[in-house]
C-alpha cells in the first residue's frame, strides 16, 4: 500500500512533500541545481532512509525531463550524448555495491564529500572545461553516485558552469544530463525489490509538485542576468554544504 495515508498526519506529509517539490524544483528551474539536494534533505525528515533515494530519483526524473523539454533548444547534444553513454555503466557499478549494502546508512558520508568540494574548493579555480568525450567519464561517474546518494547536481555543477556557455545551455544542458542518472535507478531499484507501484501516490503528487515549480522556475530563468544567475549559484551552493554539514554530523556524532 501507498507510504502516504489519509489520516492528519498523513496529510500533512503529503502537504510538505508536495510544497518541498515544487520550491526544489522551482530552484533547479531558476539555476539548475540545487533543487535536487534541497528536496532530499527535505525527504529525510518525513520519509524512511530505505524509500528515500528511490523515490527521489523518480520524482527528480520528472523534474529533469520537464525542464529539458521546455528548453530543449538550448540543450548542447554532443556533452549529453557522451555523458548518457557513460551513465548505464556506472549505474550497473552502483547496482553492485548496493546489492552487497547491509547498512545503507554510510551513503550520508558520501554525501559529506559533496559538501567537502563545495565548500573547500578554492574560489579562483580555473573552470572546468571537459572535452565532448570527457563527459562520457562523467557520467559513469554520476550514474554511480546517482544511485548511492541520490542528488549529484552539486557534484557536476562545475562541469556545466563555463563561460562558453549561456545560462540557459548550462541549466538545459545539466538538465538532459541529469535524466539518464535518474532514469538508470529505476531498473537498479527495481533490481534490488524496491515496489515503486506501492508509492505511487506519493510520486504522483510530487510529480505534479515538480512540473509546477519547473514551470516558475525556467519562467524566472529567462528574466535573470548571467550575473543574477552566477550569484545564485554561489549561494545556493552554500546554503547546501551548510545543510550536508549538519547531516553528515548527525552521523557521525
Amino acid at each position: 500500500m501507498c507510504y502516504l495515508n489519509t489520516s492528519g498526519s498523513g496529510k500533512i506529509m503529503t502537504l510538505f512533500l508536495f510544497t518541498a517539490a515544487i520550491l526544489s524544483s522551482t530552484i533547479s528551474g531558476m539555476i539548475g541545481m540545487g533543487g535536487g539536494v534541497t528536496l532530499l534533505a527535505a525527504m529525510t525528515l518525513v520519509l524512511p532512509f530505505n524509500l528515500i533515494i528511490p523515490i527521489h530519483g523518480i520524482v527528480q526524473l520528472g523534474s529533469n525531463f520537464f525542464r529539458t523539454i521546455i528548453l530543449r533548444k538550448s540543450v548542447h547534444k554532443a556533452y549529453f550524448r557522451y555523458f548518457a553513454l557513460g551513465t548505464p555503466f556506472g549505474a550497473w557499478l552502483a547496482y553492485r555495491v548496493l546489492s552487497r549494502m547491509t547498512q545503507p546508512d554510510w551513503a550520508l558520508a558520501l554525501i559529506g564529500l559533496v559538501l567537502l568540494y563545495v565548500v573547500f574548493k578554492p574560489k579562483y579555480l580555473p573552470e572546468i572545461r571537459l572535452s565532448e568525450k570527457g563527459y562520457l567519464f562523467l557520467g559513469m561517474v554520476a550514474g554511480a553516485l546517482g544511485c548511492l546518494i541520490g542528488a549529484t547536481g552539486p557534484l557536476l555543477a562545475p562541469f556545466y558552469v563555463r563561460t562558453d556557455l549561456s545560462k540557459e545551455e548550462m541549466v538545459s544542458t545539466k538538465s538532459a544530463c541529469q535524466i539518464t542518472i535518474h532514469l538508470m535507478k529505476l531498473p537498479v531499484f527495481s533490481a534490488l525489490a524496491f515496489n515503486y507501484s506501492e508509492h505511487a501516490l506519493t510520486i504522483g503528487i510530487m510529480l505534479i509538485a515538480v512540473v509546477i515549480g519547473t514551470k516558475i522556475g525556467t519562467e524566472l530563468l529567462r528574466k535573470l542576468s548571467t550575473t543574477v544567475f552566477l550569484n545564485f549559484i554561489r549561494i545556493v551552493m552554500f546554503l547546501i554544504s551548510i545543510r550536508l554539514f549538519y547531516k553528515v554530523a548527525l552521523v557521525y556524532y
